[in-house]
């Protein structure tokens, strides 16, 4: 009964919780370039590596083959993926030792957990990953007779679906290698699917993309350690749920258990060396790198297997019924009720976020009908456009030529690769440099902060009433002169402003203010576009008519 009613609560708020996020939206639009046959890229011809979820971004590409809209799409494929961890986990408890039947604690705590819930959805691949990992170790872990080469298969897929599955299968290699029986033929089972699929598709991959790991690893620094930040984010997790203190002691349990007792090779032997140094070692992974901007997220594909190792620390300590039915029914209730670190919306804590509260319901119904009412004016071919943070959904729906990713770099090689000076917020540290926009011929950025000079700002209006603002990173007189007078759209025509300025502000300007403003006009205007009669207007204000602009200072 107690099973029934946590399945139905887990369930239903996995369901109410339904969300996609932006970033989901990437991996959207480089499966929606694979079925109309451009590739596995962002921008067309552009080979860059802005996923970390091949499988997910392949399996979200079969989908779309199939006419699915992929924001539906992920939504099933996360519920289904969560239902299938807790039908895992029910499995698992089956074969503990003595038992947890009565309430098998790792399922009904996965169900309650709130985070697990969030992002049973998002869009991201966090579900499917954790399901393949739980799956796959626990598959390795059943003391009769372990089911290798499924463990194999699962784990392969989750080295697919995430870089870190990698690491994941290597230790549950290393593991097996250790206490396997009868010995090489049993490690063999288990790694022939990492053998024969994996380093076939690295070394697609690098031929593809052209580097060893994916360029997300490069824009957000995974090759530096952020400790410091890495233990706020752990510590922030360990502090929202309580329970998760009992790990450590399940840990001292189940190795006081294998050792004193030689059973290293039965059932609480195996959960610990390869479920407790997973988790361990998963855990440390996470803190070396800062963790993540969003709360939890990185912790909880291992979240399921530390909730196994209480469990199975309970069957050993407690061998009453009763005893086991009080102690897990405390333990429930310490997943529950968590404590709220993010009461208010859009709360930061050492930049990390609850990312769920960022979408509204209808914000990628919003996201749809501004992107339709901006296609009209970006879909030029040689159109190029940065986006920043949130913006991603617009960009998929608006489907612009070339986008630039210009808050972490996920989607273009040089910003990832830039160096950083001082650490800051993880995973937005690299944005992209402005000359580096204007070099490629991106006049537009669209991000969730428009600017408030208005030579800087454009408004694209729809019929319904949607309005889209971007920023105008330079002034390109070819393609905003294409838009002037074009119904729905609204900025300052620089040309005729500058008249209107020369006419009736000029003569009565103060010498410093119009240095500043022609100093702001050469970077913005003058060096893009072909305009002397303006710009000697200006520097005769000033008393500097043989002053070069910046393009001709350059040229000389």
């Amino acid at each position: 009964m107690i099973c029934v009613a946590s399945a139905s609560w887990g369930l239903y708020w996995a369901y109410q919780y339904a969300w996609v996020c932006d970033d989901a939206f990437i991996s959207f639009r480089y499966a929606r370039n694979l079925v109309e046959g451009h590739g596995l890229v962002f921008n067309e011809g552009e080979h860059v590596e802005g996923y970390t979820n091949f499988l997910w971004t392949v399996m979200i590409a079969a989908g779309m083959g199939l006419t699915l809209d992929p924001v539906w799409l992920s939504i099933v494929l996360g519920i289904t993926c969560y239902a299938g961890l807790v039908a895992v986990l029910l499995w698992a408890s089956r074969h503990g030792p003595g038992g947890l039947s009565t309430l098998p604690f790792a399922a009904i705590a996965v169900l309650l957990h709130r985070d697990l819930q969030v992002y049973a959805t998002s869009g991201l691949e966090t579900a499917l990953f954790t399901f393949l990992v739980t799956a796959g170790v626990l598959a390795l872990t059943i003391p009769s007779r372990p089911l290798v080469l499924s463990a194999g298969v699962l784990l392969t897929l989750a080295a697919l679906t995430r870089p870190e599955g990698l690491l994941v299968a290597g230790l549950a290699g290393l593991w097996l290698l250790a206490v396997a029986k009868p010995g090489w033929k049993m490690v063999l089972r288990y790694a022939l699917p990492l053998l024969l699929v994996y380093p076939a598709y690295w070394f697609w991959r690098f031929d593809y993309y052209g580097w060893p790991f994916p360029n997300t690893y490069y824009a957000k620094s995974g090759y530096l350690t952020y400790y410091g930040q890495g233990i706020r984010y752990l510590w922030l997790y360990v502090s929202t749920y309580y329970v998760l203190w009992a790990v450590p002691l399940a840990l001292a349990t189940l190795l006081w258990q294998a050792v004193s007792r030689h059973k290293l090779a039965a059932q609480e032997g195996r959960v610990l060396l390869l479920a407790g140094s997973l988790v361990l070692l998963y855990t440390f992974y996470v803190v070396r790198v800062g963790g993540d901007f969003m709360f939890a997220r990185f912790l909880l594909p291992i979240t399921p297997l530390a909730f196994v190792l209480v469990e199975h620390a309970l069957g050993i300590l407690l061998t009453s019924p009763c005893w086991r039915l009080a102690v897990v029914t405390l333990l429930v209730l310490g997943v529950g009720l968590r404590s709220q670190p993010y009461e208010q919306p859009r709360q930061r804590h050492y930049g990390i976020t609850d990312e769920w509260h960022h979408y509204p319901p209808d914000a990628i119904q919003r996201a749809q009908r501004n992107g339709t009412a901006l296609a009209t004016y970006v879909r030029e071919p040689d159109m190029v456009a940065g986006f920043g943070g949130t913006r991603a959904m617009l960009v998929y729906y608006a489907n612009i030529p070339t986008a630039i990713e210009i808050s972490t770099g996920l989607t273009d090689e040089f910003v990832a690769h830039q160096s950083i000076s001082q650490r800051r917020r993880p995973g937005h540290e690299k944005p992209a440099p402005m000359d580096y926009l204007i070099k490629r011929g991106a006049c537009l950025s669209f991000t969730d902060s428009p600017p408030q000079a208005p030579l800087k700002l454009i408004r694209f209006l729809g019929t319904d009433g949607t309005e889209v603002r971007a920023t105008i990173n330079y002034y390109d007189g070819e393609y905003l002169e294409s838009l002037q007078g074009r119904e729905g759209v609204e900025f300052l025509h620089l040309p005729t402003w500058l008249d209107n300025y020369i006419k009736t502000t000029l003569p009565r300007a103060e010498q410093q203010e119009v240095r500043q403003l022609l100093n702001f006009l050469d970077d913005f205007y003058f060096q893009h576009n072909e305009d002397p009669l303006h710009r000697a207007a200006l520097l005769q204000q000033i008393g500097e008519s043989g002053r070069p602009s910046q393009e001709e200072a350059g040229s000389s």
